[in-house]
């Protein structure tokens, strides 16, 4: 039985070989760089939404909201933007705090919005800084509004 485990092992190692793996991280740094686009366009699908929402209330939306922001933060991070991460979390954890609400406050959904657009028309990347840190504290203003 340990034979084949050894076996099955070292059959696993060889699947990982360097031209996999070259050819894995090619195809991550082609999404990295289409990355901010496709961000781009789900949030114009998001605002297009919102402003032809029949009440004009974000929870009509807040579940497809959630994903989006799960979506934003399993992708942030992984694309070389940990502040989209970052911000899609604070989306997240807002409409989570909201869940039973009668009403979401569309301000602070935009905010989160603007937010992602900002990051991307400023670029920064990677260790987000001081800019980074005051974006987040201006989302956690509006959040606790």
């Amino acid at each position: 039985m340990n034979d084949q485990k050894e076996r099955s092992d070292v059959a696993g190692l060889e699947a990982l070989n360097p031209a996999r793996l070259e050819a894995a991280n090619a195809a991550v740094a082609k999404l990295a760089v289409a990355y901010p686009s496709m961000v781009e366009t789900d949030t114009r699908k998001i605002r297009a939404k919102l402003a032809g929402g029949t009440s004009g209330n974000p929870i009509d939306m807040a579940g497809e909201l959630r994903r989006y922001a799960h979506k934003f933060m399993g992708q942030g991070a992984s694309f070389g933007y940990p502040l989209i991460s970052a911000i899609a979390k604070s989306m997240h954890d807002y409409l989570h705090a909201h869940d039973q609400a009668a009403e979401l406050r569309r301000d602070t959904v935009e905010g989160h919005l603007d937010a992602i657009d900002e990051v991307f028309d400023r670029r920064l990347t990677g260790d987000y800084g001081a800019e980074g840190a005051a974006i987040l504290n201006r989302l956690a203003t509006l959040s606790a509004l």
